[in-house]
């Protein structure tokens, strides 16, 4: 899982990470990667995670990345796999191809995005999304309190990406409106 989602062919069958697939992505479809580049360029500075979170004054982003991170240091090893299944890999198919529906209803522009969104669906869906639901399985078995705890961190995590992307949702919107008022 680890290596598909670092290393991966953008569409036009190049090398290249998904991240970087994201970054290119954005820029196609017009949307400003100003605050991304800031806070990436805190980290290399030097700036800790925390810090440059601090920096960038976006709670939402904030709180999604430090849950993240501390489901991750916890070393709870079945919360930090239901975070990662429940929270990503088990959702993310069916959200992407409702974007991909909406954004690109024709499947003729924003390819990049496109590529990017669809990778993940076939990904997620036909790979990864198994291979987390396995992984569950096994870390949890018959265990009633791991599988609580597990659906716990699951909720959890779904609550942080609802804020995040609400919060990203207003903040497209409030450009929308900046924009029309010109």
């Amino acid at each position: 899982i680890v290596l598909e989602e670092e290393t991966d062919l953008n569409q036009n069958g190049e090398p290249s990470s998904h991240f970087a697939m994201y970054m290119d992505a954005m820029k196609e479809v017009g949307a400003s990667t100003h605050e991304i580049d800031d806070f990436l360029h805190l980290l290399y500075s030097g700036k800790s995670l925390n810090i440059a979170l601090n920096e960038i004054g976006k709670p939402a982003i904030k709180e999604f990345v430090q849950f993240t991170f501390n489901t991750i240091n916890s070393n709870v090893t079945h919360n930090i796999a239901s975070a990662f299944n429940y929270g990503r890999e088990d959702v993310l198919p069916e959200i992407f191809l409702q974007i991909i529906k909406k954004a690109d209803p024709k499947n003729n522009k924003y390819k990049k995005l496109r590529h990017y969104l669809q990778r993940h669906i076939d990904l997620d869906s036909n790979n990864h999304g198994p291979l987390a639901n396995e992984l569950m399985i096994e870390l949890c078995g018959n265990n009633k309190g791991k599988w609580n705890e597990s659906m716990q961190t699951a909720r959890q995590s779904l609550l942080k990406r609802i804020k995040l992307w609400d919060a990203i949702n207003e903040q497209i919107l409030n450009t929308k409106l900046v924009e029309s008022s010109f």
